[in-house]
């Protein structure tokens, strides 16, 4: 028995618009209105027990008329995972069943997960820690991170699933995720930091500078890294405290780097080559370090000789001083 939250569990078929037989009734909708219901295309039934409404996800309904369920990505993206591309159609049926109620056309081919001998639930879609696992074996380990610091953010699984979930994955798999990053809002800022976690430099997340506000990525001492969103990141209102934030920022000796999700997404191999660039320049550090709310002078490293010790270099290199050098006094 998993320890998922209970807020995940409530509500999901009201989120998908699907509902049981028993659901209606439970309603206090009778057989006589759900007839009627049927014959005005209020409703409609998409597989024996099953009746979804107008706007219920095409996917999920899909996988209820061929008697399976919707797992792995596509199950995840329903929960509200940040998931970074829906991988086709995935599911899963069960072992007792018929053949496929409803075929998969050859456009759109269905990857199945096995057949289990009952379903775990009864809900349309499968838990949320089974399309995990499933999606484990089916992308590559940078999206399952990012799929995991997502859940992990919005609250969706209980910490003790996780650990268990990545103790069932393989070594090399779990060695590669690393560690879990609840803090991460986003799958674009989950990217961005565990590539600078491989360069090995001072990283801070969701970080709250003094005038500033809570900022994604603080690398170093000075480089603002802001990974942007159109969700978040658009509106008039938030374009200008944006630009706002960033001015301040700079008048602080920071420097904010903005990053979209197309730089992140689609652009990738040129936008890792330049955070490294950002790195290897030493654009993260600062001359001075913040500690403690004071500001301190980071030590420099003298170039050049003091004058004291430029005095003394010919008498080091000669092997000899005033002590050794006698008549010395009396020739100048």
């Amino acid at each position: 028995m998993t320890r998922e939250h209970g807020r995940m569990r409530t509500g999901l078929r009201a989120l998908l618009r699907l509902w049981t037989y028993r659901d209606l009734r439970a309603a206090g909708v009778n057989r006589r209105e759900i007839a009627a219901r049927l014959e005005s295309g209020t409703l409609r039934r998409c597989a024996p027990g099953w009746y979804a409404e107008a706007g219920a996800p095409a996917d999920v309904t899909a996988a209820l008329r061929r008697g399976n369920r919707l797992t792995c990505v596509p199950a995840l993206k329903h929960y509200g995972v940040w998931v970074v591309h829906s991988p086709g159609l995935h599911e899963i049926g069960r072992r007792m069943t018929s053949a496929a109620l409803v075929p998969a056309s050859d456009d759109s081919p269905v990857h199945t997960h096995g057949r289990l001998e009952a379903w775990p639930d009864d809900e349309p879609i499968m838990p949320l820690l089974v399309a995990l696992e499933h999606a484990a074996a089916c992308v590559p380990v940078e999206d399952l991170a990012i799929m995991l610091d997502s859940v992990a953010n919005r609250g969706l699984a209980h910490p003790d699933d996780l650990e268990e979930l990545l103790l069932r994955l393989p070594q090399k798999v779990r060695r590669a995720i690393g560690t879990i990053e609840k803090r991460a809002e986003s799958g674009t800022e989950t990217r961005v930091r565990r590539h600078l976690q491989k360069l090995r430099v001072k990283l801070g997340v969701q970080v709250r500078i003094a005038g500033v506000g809570r900022v994604d990525l603080l690398v170093g001492e000075k480089l603002i890294i802001e990974c942007d969103s159109r969700q978040f990141h658009t509106s008039d209102d938030t374009y200008h405290e944006d630009r706002r934030r960033d001015r301040e920022a700079v008048l602080r000796g920071y420097v904010v780097v903005r990053l979209t999700w197309r730089d992140v997404m689609l652009d990738w191999e040129s936008t890792s080559s330049y955070l490294t660039d950002l790195v290897r320049h030493e654009i993260h550090r600062a001359p001075r370090m913040r500690r403690a709310g004071r500001v301190e002078s980071r030590p420099r490293l003298r170039t050049q000789p003091s004058l004291r010790a430029r005095v003394d270099i010919p008498r080091r290199v000669l092997g000899t001083s005033a002590a050794t050098a006698p008549g010395r006094a009396g020739r100048d």
